[in-house]
């Protein structure tokens, strides 16, 4: 909704520049109290704290300036397990993150197959 963006006196502002019929302009004045009311009463998801050892993928991406997709494949590849998962948010372990992080880095350019390659090998360790 527009009034969410700008502040309702600038639609107005915005309306009596344009020219719009005053008729119009009335009809946004009148508006104006049950928008701001009805916008006052609508419910605001609380985000839920990170499980211990966990952080949001969004979070993630910029504490390690990894690009959230990438982190996403990880995540879908099963090479970092999701702690927790709500309606907006996923959680993953943040040590493991940062052990394929510090793998990742270790090989500008190469990042992807180096995980890959360290991946498996952990897979044929154990």
């Amino acid at each position: 909704m527009v009034t969410d963006m700008v502040r309702y006196s600038k639609v107005i502002a915005v309306a009596e520049k344009e020219g719009l019929p005053q008729e119009f302009i009335r009809r946004l004045r009148k508006l104006e109290t049950p928008v701001l009311e009805d916008k006052a009463t609508r419910k605001r998801h609380t985000r839920q704290p990170a499980p211990e050892g966990g952080i949001s993928i969004c979070a993630a991406a910029k504490k390690y300036d990894i690009a959230a997709q990438t982190i996403h494949r990880w995540v879908k590849a099963e090479y970092i397990p999701v702690l927790k998962k709500t309606d907006y948010e996923s959680f993953i372990d943040e040590a493991r993150l940062a052990e394929i992080v510090k793998v990742y880095n270790s090989d500008p350019g190469h990042g992807t197959w180096v995980v890959k390659r360290f991946i498996e090998q952990q897979k044929n360790n154990s």
